[in-house]
């Protein structure tokens, strides 16, 4: 029995004990299953024995029927076995009349004298569910020789007119009364609180037949009723043990489960402490069965919110994944995740709560572990004195920039979120940049990397470092760089660098003005040869015009190498630009040649093949030329062989090799892995500064190349 404000509870309790979709129904006008309408209570079938092939019947509402409800109140209130009058059962799907046989069912350990006692206290019923026809053919007599010598006929006088013929259901009789004649015989009987007479009569005629049938059906008849009673017991056994079976099942996989799972009573006191709690707390199934959960288990800053989460369920509001803290027998605490499950019986009225967790005590330890240790690694990165950015490559926005890298920029935190990169990136570095990021993105390795970022005020910063790319667990991807502040010691390059090309520039002194003495001489002499023949009145107009034009051409000469020696001592661009490596040392061979040449060593140049160009700066170029040449020419000199210098360029689509040889006799080995060091040099005191190789070698470096030093051939 289900109180109407207990159906939705009772209908979901159903579904969760694995009877999926299980509703209350009832039996339309037209003959088809609805959901049960509106009613003070329901008598919905919760249990079928079979249940193959009735199906139907479960959730119908016994009550939602006339007759089947008139027979449950009957055997309510007699606590007797009662049976209804002929219903069409739910599962028939043939012309065929059927009855039931309910048996009430109370809470144990009520009373039950009164008839108020037995409705009060009414649980529910046992039923049996029966097809006369079934009785009758699979009665004694089936397949015996009488069987085709009679005809049969069952009523229930009981029943209102118009519904007394119980078998068979095509009979043109509906009473007794219109079935018996002078050979029929008439046995009355009473069966579930109901008057039922059996009409049986001799289809071939003939008294002894009837007399003979008489005696074998009142047995036959017996054996019916027995059946009924047998199959009403059997029914009622196959359902408890089924019930004691599943209730025993549960009790072992709720004992038994992974998780500690433990119950109270609508007082809070203990009934159910499984083997895992016992294992987690260390405190048997005798030591709390009965105790108080909150009162005596439950750690005192916690005692207050469990009792709420516990009330909440014993009024039907359960509740997921509350963390709390549980006492254990060695006194220490376990870390719990609890999900509360509200109790009910079977008429779902709520007896208490169930409590499934998780011991998390571990979890716990090392979330906190793991909290502590990101947030060391979070301190370290955020006071490094590197910078350190985080981007995202598809919005191009910061996800992460440490101190350094706000303070070196000049951003706060919450600025910092409004930029892309392009906001921050030099204009001249913005292409280097993006290249760069979509090689990371393809998973290309990239060396160093150099760029030009912009502060907030302005401020040009030059960053060197590395990136990387990582792919996050929702599959999308951040870029990390590393970078080092690298603009004082720039500046300071540049600086080493300028103090060398002066160097080279007072160096090459001599051989710059004996450069600009020959066109000078030129200048001198074609002057003073115009000058006399003006003198002497014989300057004719086609002269005078070779003798300007000579003049004019070695003035141009004389500029070109002023404008270059004034080009080669200015400071380089900040931004590189691409060249032309052969114009790189034809500059430097206009800057040396004369020298060279008055120092009587040949210079062998093969310029003849084009490539590609580079990136950087050609005064800077120039100067690597230059320092190449001056070293070559001072082991020429100091070395006194061969009298020769070779220069050449080559290249493909990768690469540009420029190659400057000698015949100076070469580099001691000892002195080869250190050339490129600041301050090393191999000549003589006062000879050298040692600066000339190692200034090269950071040229060519943020150029992008390499510079190599190795004995061959004798230089």
């Amino acid at each position: 029995r289900v109180k109407a404000a207990d159906r939705a509870a009772f209908e979901a309790a159903a579904r969760e004990d694995g009877h999926e979709g299980f509703t209350f129904t009832e039996r339309h006008s037209q003959g088809r299953m609805v959901p049960a309408g509106n009613r003070d209570e329901y008598f919905p079938v919760y249990f079928v024995e079979p249940y193959r092939g009735n199906e139907a019947a479960l959730g119908f509402d016994l009550g939602s029927n006339p007759a089947r409800l008139a027979a449950l109140e009957r055997a309510r209130d007699s606590g007797e076995l009662v049976a209804t009058e002929r219903i069409t059962l739910v599962q028939e799907t043939s012309r065929s009349f059927g009855f039931l046989v309910f048996q009430p069912v109370y809470r144990n350990g009520t009373k039950t004298d009164s008839v108020e006692d037995r409705r009060q206290n009414l649980q529910g019923f046992a039923l049996g569910v029966f097809r006369v026809k079934n009785f009758v053919i699979g009665s004694a007599l089936a397949g015996h020789d009488l069987a085709s010598k009679m005809d049969i006929f069952i009523f229930d006088q009981s029943a209102s007119a118009g519904r007394q013929l119980l078998y068979p259901a095509a009979s043109p009789f509906k009473t007794p009364a219109e079935a018996g004649s002078a050979d029929c015989v008439t046995i009355p009987n009473t069966v579930g609180g109901r008057d039922w007479v059996v009409v049986h009569c001799p289809s071939g005629g003939g008294a002894s037949v009837a007399e003979r049938w008489q005696s074998l059906f009142v047995l036959v008849l017996g054996l019916l009723l027995t059946g009924v009673t047998a199959a009403y017991i059997r029914a009622l056994s196959n359902q408890r043990a089924r019930a004691a079976n599943m209730a025993a099942d549960l009790a072992q996989l709720i004992d038994t489960a992974n998780a500690p799972i433990f119950g109270i009573d609508v007082e809070g006191k203990i009934n159910e402490w499984n083997q895992t709690a016992e294992r987690v707390t260390g405190y048997g199934k005798d030591e709390t069965m009965g105790h108080d959960l909150v009162a005596d288990f439950i750690t005192e800053d916690y005692k207050a919110p469990v009792k709420e989460v516990l009330d909440k369920a014993l009024r039907g509001e359960e509740t997921s994944n509350y963390e709390f803290r549980l006492f254990t027998k060695a006194g220490e605490w376990v870390d719990v995740l609890l999900n509360s499950t509200t109790r009910r019986d079977t008429t779902g009225a709520i007896v208490g709560v169930i409590g499934i967790g998780q011991d998390i005590t571990e979890w716990k330890k090392g979330k906190a572990a793991l909290s502590e240790s990101e947030a060391r690694y979070s301190d370290i990165v955020d006071n490094a004195q590197v910078l350190i950015q985080s981007v995202d490559p598809d919005e191009g926005g910061f996800v992460f920039t440490n101190r350094a890298w706000r303070e070196t920029l000049g951003y706060s935190p919450d600025e910092v979120l409004a930029l892309g990169m392009a906001d921050v990136i030099h204009p001249d570095s913005l292409d280097h940049c993006m290249k760069v990021l979509q090689e990371v993105l393809d998973g290309r390795p990239v060396g160093e990397v150099q760029a030009t970022f912009v502060s907030k005020d302005g401020r040009n910063v030059e960053l060197e470092g590395s990136v990387i790319c990582r792919r996050n667990e929702d599959g999308t991807r951040t870029t990390h760089a590393v970078f080092t502040d690298v603009t004082e010691r720039k500046l300071a390059e540049a600086q080493v660098i300028q103090a060398a090309k002066l160097a080279t520039l007072g160096e090459m002194a001599t051989s710059v003005s004996h450069e600009l003495n020959q066109p000078l001489n030129v200048i001198r002499m074609a002057a003073g040869n115009v000058l006399r023949k003006l003198r002497k009145g014989k300057a004719d107009p086609t002269y005078l015009n070779d003798k300007l034009e000579r003049i004019a051409s070695q003035t141009e000469r004389a500029a070109d190498i002023i404008d270059h020696m004034r080009m080669f001592g200015r400071k380089a661009d900040e931004e590189p630009h691409e060249l032309d490596p052969c114009d790189a040392v034809k500059g430097a061979l206009d800057l040396m040649g004369e020298q060279l040449r008055l120092a009587e060593i040949e210079v062998v140049a093969d310029l003849s093949g084009t490539c590609r160009p580079v990136l950087g700066h050609r005064v800077q170029m120039e100067q690597v030329i230059l320092n190449l040449l001056t070293n070559a020419r001072d082991a020429i000199l100091a070395n006194g062989n061969e009298m020769k210098i070779t220069l050449a360029v080559s290249g493909d689509d990768k690469d540009v090799r420029i190659t400057v040889s000698d015949s100076g006799g070469g580099i001691p080995e000892k002195a080869l892995g250190r050339v490129f060091e600041p301050f090393f040099t191999t000549k003589e005191m006062g000879k050298g500064t040692g600066l000339g190789l190692s200034v090269s070698y950071g040229i060519i470096r943020d150029m992008g190349g390499t510079i190599e030093a190795e004995n061959a051939d004798g230089g």
